[in-house]
């Protein structure tokens, strides 16, 4: 395969290097073994040589034009947006396929659909401006909040790396874009005191016991929910978290209808074995017997596979589950924390009590220390001082 052509000009006789790519192959003839060497010439870029190439050893006995194998004209956004959903469809969990669906259908089609992926890549200035534009698409009133922003960003973000990874673009437009500022929320996790409250308050309600395990696993909501009794080792006190439930919404030509699903966990590290506290334990065995009398009053018989926190018979719905927590929560006058504070405050009543942060980082299922470490930060103080406190009864009781 050559590079280049030196042809004269035809007037002066001055010498000139024609940079394009020529591929010279043997072209065999319809006799066996026979065959003449060919010359095919005029491509712009290696790439396209090649391409060609391929194509035309696929079929020797077939002419192929080198139109057939040039790049074609580089897609839009809106193409390139349809085509990698379309690919991506059955490689992620539905609710991050709705979520990535209704941010390309709702803001980046309508903003950037119309221009050339290229040109976004030379261009980035566009993605600025196209998420100034952008603006609440549910009738509500106000502006889009600056994380909701940043999930969109971050959806054009992930995209732009698979239209690299194709080398439909050399770099990606989004990392020369800063996406908004987002303030962290404050964390609240309850003291001990406060657990007991919520507790008491719980006991008794129809989500009482799954609330004591929350508290008392450190679970996420959807693991929670989606717990069979097979799950749960009465004897070791332990959970085993292998799936979660899901809401997603699934669209008809008529309508769209929501349903709940089963999924894999979020990550390889959330699923894991979790030892729970032992009011957690108490309460969930209290829970089965009491399970067990409602099934056989209508007679059905619970078994390994049944949904521990189940609503009549079904698992519960993620969304109404939570109301169902607000509503126990703001008739008992607690602290007002949300459920996922839950989960925050087992992490950080295990830290404060010594655990180290590996432990916790393995018991919430976070992909890394690090994670933990950067949300659990307000922690350290208390651990240090802790810390501190026993390096000094160490010193004493050998002074």
């Amino acid at each position: 395969m050559d590079r280049t052509r030196v042809l004269p000009r035809p007037k002066t006789g001055q010498r000139k290097t024609c940079a394009t790519w020529t591929v010279k192959y043997q072209a065999f003839d319809r006799d066996p073994g026979d065959y003449s060497q060919a010359i095919e010439r005029g491509f712009k870029t290696e790439n396209d040589a090649i391409a060609w190439w391929i194509t035309r050893k696929q079929n020797p006995h077939r002419p192929v034009r080198k139109a057939e194998v040039i790049k074609p004209a580089p897609p839009t956004v809106a193409e390139f947006l349809e085509s990698w959903l379309k690919m991506i469809r059955h490689s992620v969990g539905s609710g991050t396929f709705h979520q990535y669906e209704s941010h390309v259908r709702e803001h980046l089609i309508p903003s950037l659909g119309d221009h050339l992926l290229v040109d976004v890549e030379r261009d980035p200035q566009v993605i600025e401006e196209a998420m100034a534009s952008w603006k609440r698409t549910d009738g509500r009133p106000g502006d889009l909040s600056p994380l909701f922003v940043k999930k969109v960003w971050s959806t054009l973000r992930t995209a732009c790396n698979k239209a690299r990874k194709r080398h439909l673009i050399a770099t990606n437009p989004c990392d020369s874009v800063d996406p908004p500022k987002v303030e962290r929320k404050e964390m609240i996790a309850l003291s001990p005191a406060q657990v007991t409250q919520y507790l008491n308050a719980f006991d008794g309600t129809d989500i009482g016991a799954a609330i004591a395990l929350a508290i008392g696993s450190g679970c996420r909501r959807a693991e929670l929910l989606g717990l069979r009794w097979r799950d749960i080792d009465a004897d070791a006190g332990t959970i085993r978290i292998e799936r979660s439930v899901e809401r997603i919404a699934i669209r008809t030509s008529k309508r769209v209808r929501y349903e709940t699903r089963f999924k894999e966990p979020k990550s390889k590290r959330s699923r894991r074995t979790i030892p729970i506290a032992g009011f957690a334990l108490e309460r969930l065995r209290k829970h089965r017997v009491e399970q067990a009398q409602r099934f056989m009053a209508v007679g059905v018989r619970p078994d390994a596979n049944t949904i521990v926190f189940d609503r009549d018979g079904q698992p519960w719905n993620p969304g109404p589950f939570g109301m169902r927590f607000t509503a126990i929560r703001d008739a008992a006058g607690l602290p007002k924390v949300r459920l996922h504070d839950l989960r925050h405050s087992y992490a950080t009543l295990l830290l404060q009590s010594g655990s180290d942060l590996k432990t916790v980082s393995a018991a919430l299922g976070h992909s890394s220390v690090a994670i933990t470490a950067d949300t659990y930060a307000h922690v350290s103080p208390v651990m240090l001082r802790s810390a501190a406190d026993r390096l000094d009864d160490l010193l004493e009781g050998h002074g």
